[in-house]
C-alpha cells in the first residue's frame, strides 16, 4: 500500500510502485470526469484558486463542467503574495479558456 512507508519511527521511502499507484488514481480520475460541450449563448463560470505551489480553475455552464485548468507555479510565481497568486490563477484560467469563452459573459469566483 502506498501509506506502508508511514509511521513515526521510519523514514519516508518513496518507490517506484508508488508513482504506479498513483498514476493509475490520476487515470481514473480523469475517465470519470465528464466534460460537457458548451453553449455559446449561455455564460460560463470560472472558478480558480491560488495555493502555494500551483493555480488553477474549472470552467463550468450550468453546473456542468466544460474544462479544467492548473498550473504548477515556477520558482519566481511561487514567490508571489496570495493576492498576486489569486490573479494568475485568474489570468492564465483566462487565457487557458480563451478560445471557449471569447465574446460571452463569463463570471469569475475566487475564494
Amino acid at each position: 500500500s502506498i501509506t506502508d512507508g508511514l509511521s513515526a519511527s521510519e523514514n519516508f521511502h518513496w518507490a517506484e510502485e508508488d508513482d504506479i499507484v498513483i498514476k493509475n488514481i490520476f487515470e481514473e480520475i480523469k475517465k470519470r470526469i465528464l466534460l460537457s460541450f458548451p453553449d455559446y449563448t449561455k455564460k460560463f463560470t470560472l472558478a480558480t484558486d491560488a495555493r502555494l505551489v500551483d493555480v488553477g480553475g474549472i470552467l463550468t455552464q450550468d453546473n456542468k463542467i466544460i474544462g479544467i485548468f492548473s498550473h504548477k507555479l515556477n520558482p519566481a510565481e511561487s514567490r508571489y503574495n496570495t493576492i498576486e497568486r489569486e490573479f494568475l490563477g485568474i489570468y492564465l484560467s483566462l487565457l487557458h479558456f480563451k478560445n471557449i469563452i471569447f465574446n460571452s459573459k463569463t463570471i469569475v469566483y475566487i475564494d
